[in-house]
Formats: structure tokens, sequence, C-alpha cells
């Protein structure tokens, strides 16, 4: 899957920031679902635009 640089930039920090807001609520989910959060991230992102993903996550 290819992303333009300016989106894949933005995949970056998106990931960046939701795993500094993960660590907040780490001890209430299990961790196989924060083992696939990143894929989810990304499976989600070649779907939706950037602005939206933050709800899915």
């Amino acid at each position: 899957m290819k992303y333009s640089k300016q989106r894949a930039f933005s995949l970056t920090q998106l990931i960046a920031t939701t795993q500094e807001r993960r660590w907040c609520f780490t001890e209430n989910v299990p961790s196989s679902y924060l083992l696939t959060t990143n894929q989810r991230i990304t499976s989600a992102l070649a779907r939706r635009p950037i602005d939206r993903v933050g709800i899915l996550i």
C-alpha cells in the first residue's frame, strides 16, 4: 500500500499521538486489541479520511 509523503507523515503523527493516549487506558484494554491497534489504524486510513480515523480508535 503506497501513501503520499504527506499522508505517510500524517499516519506517523496519528500513531504517535494514539500511542501516547493509549498508555492512559492500557490496563482496561485486552492485550490482543493493543497488538492489532496499529493494523486497525492502517486499514482504517486506507478506507477513510484521516480526520475521521480518531473516531474509530
